[in-house]
This record gives C-alpha cells, sequence and structure tokens, in this order.
C-alpha cells in the first residue's frame, strides 16, 4: 500500500512537469448551493485531465528496461491520451489498445500525443494482453496499480496545500483510481476530512464491491456519465477505498443531466456527466452503499447542521470543448465488458479528452 511519504515523492517528481492548475469561482454556483464553491480545474491540466498524474509517475518510476520494451494500456479514451502524452515526455514509445466505438476525438488526440492506436473488438482485455505479450511490452493498468494511485494523491496533497480548511472531499467513481489516490493523502494528512465517493446508479461497482467485501465485476457499466462506468473495481483501489473513504453514494441518471446543464451554464465549463456527479449527489438523495467499512460505518451523508466557516471539496470532471447537450432520457451504454476495457461512445467531445476536476465549497453559515 502506498505510503505518505510516496505520495510526497510523486508530488516532487510531477514539479514543472505538469501543471498546477487554478481554483476558479461562481457566484451562480455560490447562490444556489448556499455558500461559496470553488472549482479545482483540473480540465487545464495537460492533456485536460487528472490522468496525467497518475500515469507520468508511473511512466517514471519504470526500470530502464521496462522503459526500453515500450508501455502499454487499455483505455476508454482519457487514460489512452494521458499515457501517449506522458510516455512522449518521459520518451517512451506507447501504445494503447481502445475499442473501435471509442470517440473519435480521444483516438485522435492519443495518436496527436505520438502513441501507437491499435482499435479492437470483442474481449478489450484479452487483445491487450496478446498484444502485451506478442511484442513484449510493458503493461500499464489505467486505474488499478501502486504508482498511478500515488500520483493521483498528488491532487490531494495540492488541495490541502491551497485550502487547509477542507472539510468533506467528494469525488467522481469509476474503477477507484481517483478516489483511491485522494482519499489516501488527505486521510493521511488530516484524517478527521470526510472523504464521499459518487458514482452513477447504473455504473456502482464500488458501491456493489463494498457490500459484497471484495471486488465486483459488472456485466455493463451503462451511464451517461460514461466516464465514471467502469464495470470493475480495481484490486489495489479496493482495499483504500474500504480504509479511507467514508461512503459512496449513488445518484441517478436524471440527476447526473440536471447537474450537468446547471453547472455548465453557470461556469461556462464544458464539463461533462462525470464532471457534474457531486453536484447531483447534492441535488438528490443520494442511497449509500449498501454495507461500509466496519470502521466506516457512524460516517453518514444526510442532512445535517454544519458549524460556520467549515469546507467542503466537491470533485467533478469536465472536457476543454464540447458539443454534448444532455437531454433527459437519453443514455449511453459503455462498451466495457467483464473483464475488458474499452471506449465508451458519445458524441460530445469534440477536441480533447475527458477529466475530472475537484471543487471546493465552504458553508458560511450554519444549515
Amino acid at each position: 500500500m502506498p505510503t505518505l511519504e510516496d505520495i510526497r515523492q510523486a508530488a516532487d517528481q510531477l514539479k514543472g512537469r505538469i501543471h498546477r492548475t487554478p481554483i476558479l469561482t461562481s457566484t451562480a454556483l455560490d447562490e444556489r448551493f448556499g455558500g461559496p464553491i470553488l472549482l479545482k480545474a483540473e480540465l487545464f491540466q495537460k492533456t485536460g485531465s487528472f490522468k496525467v498524474r497518475g500515469l507520468l509517475t508511473k511512466l517514471l518510476r519504470l526500470s530502464p528496461e521496462e522503459r526500453d520494451r515500450g508501455v502499454i494500456t487499455v483505455s476508454a479514451g482519457n487514460a489512452a491520451g494521458a499515457l501517449a502524452w506522458a510516455a512522449r515526455d518521459a520518451g517512451v514509445p506507447a501504445t494503447v489498445v481502445m475499442a473501435k466505438t471509442a470517440v473519435q476525438a480521444k483516438i485522435d488526440a492519443a495518436r496527436g500525443y505520438g502513441a501507437t492506436v491499435e482499435l479492437v473488438e470483442a474481449d478489450l482485455i484479452a487483445q491487450y494482453e496478446r498484444i502485451r505479450d506478442e511484442r513484449e511490452l510493458t503493461g500499464v493498468h489505467p486505474f488499478d496499480d501502486d504508482d498511478v494511485i500515488t500520483g493521483h494523491g498528488s491532487l490531494g496533497l495540492e488541495l490541502l496545500e491551497d485550502r487547509p480548511d477542507i472539510d468533506t472531499v467528494l469525488v467522481p467513481v469509476g474503477g477507484g483510481g481517483l478516489i483511491s489516490g485522494v482519499a489516501l493523502a488527505v486521510k493521511l494528512v488530516k484524517p478527521e476530512i470526510r472523504v464521499i465517493g459518487v458514482e452513477p446508479e447504473q455504473a456502482d461497482v464500488v458501491s456493489r464491491s463494498l457490500a459484497a467485501g471484495e471486488p465486483q465485476r459488472l456485466p455493463t457499466a451503462r451511464s451517461i456519465a460514461d466516464g465514471l462506468a467502469a464495470p470493475v473495481c480495481g484490486t489495489r483501489n479496493f482495499p483504500l477505498i474500504q480504509q479511507y473513504v467514508d461512503t459512496v453514494v449513488r445518484v441517478s441518471e436524471d440527476a447526473l443531466l440536471e447537474a450537468t446543464r446547471l453547472v455548465m451554464s453557470r461556469t461556462k465549463l464544458a464539463l461533462e456527466p462525470a464532471a457534474a456527479a457531486p453536484f447531483a449527489c447534492r441535488r438528490s438523495i443520494c442511497r449509500p452503499a449498501r454495507r461500509q467499512h466496519p470502521a466506516q460505518r457512524h460516517h453518514r451523508l444526510h442532512r445535517q447542521r454544519r458549524q460556520p466557516g467549515r469546507v467542503e471539496v466537491q470533485a467533478l470532471a469536465g472536457s476543454k470543448t464540447s458539443d454534448f447537450t444532455p437531454s433527459l432520457g437519453s443514455s449511453t451504454t459503455s462498451p466495457w465488458r467483464t473483464g475488458s476495457f474499452s471506449g465508451s461512445r458519445m458524441s460530445r467531445d469534440t477536441t480533447s479528452i475527458s477529466q475530472s476536476v475537484p471543487a471546493i465549497r465552504r458553508i458560511t453559515e450554519s444549515q
């Protein structure tokens, strides 16, 4: 399991290689949610995604022999672009395996950063493993990897450095890469901070994993928030989520769409539904995961009185540009299947990769 020192070393390695992203504000959202909201804009990160934090950290920690062989990953698109950029930055040849149905903009982005893109059908993991073994490449998992988790933890440290008065962190959840890293960093520094995961009701593999007490797989993952529609919970991510995440809640498709409309219209940020998950959580009655880790059972996401001046951090995801207009009733079936990882098909991304953006909310008066 990664340590706080591992995360600090990763943060030091990343300095000067990636952006320290800005914190943005929205008076309209402040008014809507009853207090100042600050948006930690990871959509302005390299490649438009937080994912470069973890993937670049992984590449920097490879042995010379592993680097010389070249790296390969399997991706819905976001990790593909991040790995391609990180590999180019590190001087490592990169191959990414993506579904033929992946968003074309994401395919183009990975190629534009210099990666070899293999578009495949059927079982993507099987295809990924076949290509990896045939070409003797070094495999890099997009989220289920200690170095990737450690790199994402740098985001948690950055949040604490910029806003040490954080009270609660809300993070969108897919396979568990972002939340495991952020939760680990935040809790190791300030264990009193609450960390809450937010995932779609129709792609709730982490909630199901917590209920079962072990990582689960879904036959399919279906959600308009395709960036969160992972069919599996990472085996390395799961114990960190169990230990450091206070609760995981699920949000409906309608709530995701309504929140996406609201945040896009008020901030003019072209975020995707995955980005709006924390706002959907705040706008709906969220159901906790069916079973919490025993040490965390006393934590529940519910309406309660909060003390003045406490700060709540929320995590969003968005893309630099988008032609996607959410419409109630529209939904997307992710091509991810049990045992496979592939691009989810949506027409919204026109020029960049979708990403995660953490956001901070200060509650200035008791509710």
